[in-house]
């Protein structure tokens, strides 16, 4: 469970800004000739303030944060799936290319990429729920209490 907020600052109710956070593209990346080296496409558009939120999967080994980005978590359902999400405050320059992303192991892979406007603009303002093994045909994702209580919040319920 994945969750953005779209305060301008931790502060008083004054720092509220009026939407909700948007979600304004998800890109699609299949990697389907296994490697240590992903190719993960950006948004076509990325304007500098995005919150660009990246969810890879693949089968197991390490998945290592590419330069610029941060883990937000990385979780494993049993022995056959591995989920990372990393996130980044976009410079504008991202639109229409591709990140590396290296695992430790020889790998297909798949991904998401989403890019969000409206939101906090810190990486500060985007918190996950600790990773848990679905173990069901109907996973249901952990509770999670944003740190800044009742905001107007984006939440993404994620399986992998």
């Amino acid at each position: 469970m994945l969750m953005l907020n779209n305060l301008s600052g931790f502060g008083t109710g004054s720092n509220v800004l009026a939407a909700f956070p948007v979600v304004e593209s998800i890109t699609q990346t299949t990697v389907s000739v296994a490697a240590t080296s992903h190719l993960i496409s950006m948004p076509a558009t990325v304007n500098a303030g995005d919150l660009l939120l990246m969810l890879l999967v693949i089968d197991s080994g390490t998945i290592t944060a590419p330069g610029g980005w941060t883990k937000l978590f990385e979780g494993a359902q049993g022995t056959i799936l591995k989920l990372a999400c990393f996130i980044k405050n976009a410079a504008g320059t991202e639109g229409g290319t591709t990140v590396d992303v290296v695992t430790s192991t020889s790998q297909k892979a798949t991904a998401q990429c989403y890019r969000v406007t409206s939101w906090f603009g810190a990486l500060a303002g985007v918190e996950a729920a600790t990773a848990v093994a679905a173990g069901t045909a109907d996973p249901n994702p952990p509770s999670l209490t944003p740190s800044w209580g009742a905001r107007n919040t984006l939440w993404i319920a994620c399986l992998g």
